[in-house]
């Protein structure tokens, strides 16, 4: 919703900047009495534009970039960074249970969170397989 809004608002201050000095333009290869208030206007104008284009374009790259997701269905490229943000490990690490022991939610779940808890360890994959086996066994029964 924040970038959208964010990317609405640099295309406005761009447009806003790209019309304005389509006019100044024009009022410079056509000179009349009032030239140089409509100069004036017009240079005020691509300021505005360009003063809510600018930082609207550089948060809308911002919030760009740092949503990209920290995993991908053919595998985690987060698994090195278990100890970072927890939903962004979290998610990773469910991708990686679910591909590599597959199995219900609730097992999911608690291979995720032995997973995430071995990470300082050292050893999440074992950890995250050993529970697997354990919910399934409980399931089983």
């Amino acid at each position: 919703m924040g970038r959208g809004l964010l990317i609405i608002g640099a295309v406005a201050g761009w447009l806003v900047f790209a019309l304005y000095t389509v006019v100044l333009i024009s009022v410079i290869v056509q000179p009349d009495t009032s030239q140089s208030d409509e100069v004036v206007g017009s240079i005020a104008f691509m300021v505005i534009g360009a003063a809510v284009a600018a930082p609207c374009t550089f948060f809308a790259y911002r919030i760009g970039r740092r949503s990209a997701r920290p995993w991908s269905l053919d595998g985690s490229t987060a698994l090195a960074n278990v100890g970072g943000d927890v939903q962004q490990s979290y998610l990773a690490w469910f991708a990686w249970c679910q591909q590599a022991l597959g199995g219900d939610a609730v097992s999911l779940h608690a291979a995720t969170m032995a997973a995430m808890a071995a990470g300082a360890a050292g050893n999440p994959t074992a950890a995250a397989s050993a529970e697997a086996a354990r919910q399934s066994a409980r399931l089983a029964a």
